[in-house]
């Protein structure tokens, strides 16, 4: 089947702190973040943090949780609609392993339509949540891929579309971008307009494989599989426990002991919080095991990590609710 909406996932990382950048980040954990519930992701604002201004990170993995195992082919990540308050938000791409302190990066954002474009046009005029302007990495650069919508959301119908930026100009607020091609649309002014991460399919793979001893195991015939219900990112070592009986044991760098196998069996450990680690097909083995040889390799599930940047400007007006909007758009193959 198609990888529908549902399939889409936020999951929280496995470190949240607003102290310790170096605690704050790194893998995803197993916990779905949901979306529309209140601090799901960032902590409420006090009297205090908007006198003076603040800032927050937050680290949010998206991942693809399709049966069938399907690649998210061609996926555009993007701010969907701004936040109403006087904060505003920069996403950046992120790692499976980055903290704050180790992250990377530059910034993508959002704004609106200043005035009405029509079909054809090949500049616009951008308002943006803040003055960009005297950023080094600025969140709109020449090349970037930008989404103009038009719609309420981005599942519901209107018009839509992605053009190229060929040149921009920063004065505060306002941007004013030239494209690469004429818009096909016409729009009114305070439609939505976004530059887009693009991260490249998004797809289940293996890396990093490795033996040690006189065993071998032949990944090119037989792919390890990492299931997007219950693949995780994981350093995973597979040891032949006995080479009598051909035992095998399974431990990961991070979840520790995961199970047992053997070499004539395939070898599939279950994932407490649903699904299967992987699955390793027993006639990739080959070689003459020993005691103790090893096969080692990192699973690395169909997804992406995503860093949320949130500025609360010194002097924000107090709001009872001050959520962002990020989006995907992408094909099954």
């Amino acid at each position: 089947m198609p990888i529908v909406r549902d399939e889409i996932q936020w999951f929280n990382p496995a470190m949240v702190s607003d102290t310790t950048p170096a605690n704050n980040g790194g893998r995803p954990s197993p916990t779905q973040n949901i979306s529309g519930v209140k601090n799901n992701l960032f902590p409420d604002v006090s009297a205090a943090q908007r006198a003076a201004g603040c800032e927050h990170w937050r680290k949010p993995f998206i991942l693809i949780k399709n049966a069938d195992n399907l690649p998210l082919v061609d996926p555009k990540i993007s701010i969907e609609k701004g936040t109403p308050g006087d904060s505003h938000v920069l996403i950046y791409p992120g790692t499976w392993i980055d903290t704050e302190a180790t992250r990377t990066g530059r910034p993508y954002g959002y704004g609106t339509l200043a005035s009405a474009a029509t079909a054809g046009d090949t500049s616009i005029a951008v308002t943006t949540e803040a003055d960009f302007s005297g950023l080094t990495d600025k969140p709109f650069q020449v090349g970037d891929l930008i989404r103009v919508d038009a719609r309420t959301d981005v599942t519901a119908d209107g018009l839509s579309e992605y053009v190229e930026i060929a040149a921009v100009t920063y004065t505060a607020d306002s941007l004013a971008i030239t494209l690469t091609a004429g818009l096909v649309n016409g729009y009114d002014a305070g439609v939505h307009v976004a530059s887009v991460i693009e991260p490249g399919t998004l797809a289940a793979s293996v890396i990093d494989t490795a033996v040690t001893g006189g065993v071998t195991f032949d990944a090119a015939a037989h792919p390890i599989l990492v299931p997007q219900i219950g693949g995780i990112y994981q350093t995973w070592t597979v040891t032949v426990a006995d080479h009598t009986t051909g035992a095998l044991s399974v431990t990961g760098d991070t979840v520790g002991s995961a199970g047992t196998g053997s070499l004539g069996v395939d070898l599939s450990p279950p994932n407490p919080n649903g699904g299967t680690y992987f699955v390793l097909d027993a006639d990739g083995w080959g070689g003459t095991a020993g005691t103790g040889d090893t096969l080692v390799f990192t699973t690395v599930p169909a997804g992406c990590a995503v860093w949320y940047h949130r500025v609360v400007p010194a002097g924000a007006e107090a709001i009872s609710s001050d959520p962002v909007s990020v989006c995907v758009e992408g094909e099954t193959a």
